[in-house]
């Protein structure tokens, strides 16, 4: 049966697209930053900051399917990760570019909208499972290259510290 949506449904929905982006950008960024550590600069201090800000710049312009591509062809992350990272950027095309177009009618129906929600709240869920896998590659390879987890840590509290007006 067909029904009108009311604003606080509309709201909601509106409140976990924007969730669901602002994860997949995290997903993103720690793709693109550990594809540069692991490809750009392997060893501490191994690139200079011009450069690696160049290059930084230059993977952050790429769309998420170009950068998976790069990083299996330069081995930063395995084939089996590449496939999962394949199927979460199919599933961000349809947050990004086809979600209303696709499904903007289902929200009409009280299991569509409740499917549909669902679809955006499990992109979302996995955005955080990548962020996880990601993070722990990091620090494994931080770890094999004597960059302990703790100083990684610390360093990241410092960051957060900082913006925070807290250091």
């Amino acid at each position: 049966m067909r029904r009108e949506i009311n604003q606080t449904e509309l709201s909601f929905i509106y409140q976990k697209i924007g969730e669901a982006i602002w994860h997949l950008q995290h997903v993103e960024d720690l793709l693109i930053n550990f594809h540069f550590i692991k490809f750009h600069a392997i060893e501490p201090n191994g690139i200079a900051e011009e450069e690696a800000n160049m290059v930084l710049k230059n993977l952050q312009m790429l769309p998420l399917g170009k950068l998976i591509g790069i990083a299996e062809d330069k081995k930063t992350i395995s084939t089996e990760f590449a496939d999962s990272l394949r199927e979460f950027n199919k599933k961000r095309i349809w947050v990004v570019h086809h979600s209303m177009r696709d499904n903007g009618e289902d929200l009409y129906t009280t299991k569509g909208l409740r499917d549909f929600i669902k679809n955006i709240c499990e992109f979302t869920d996995n955005a955080l499972i990548l962020q996880r896998e990601i993070e722990s590659q990091v620090l494994d390879h931080s770890d094999k290259h004597g960059f302990s987890r703790e100083k990684a840590y610390e360093m990241a509290n410092n960051y957060l510290n900082n913006l925070k007006g807290l250091s």
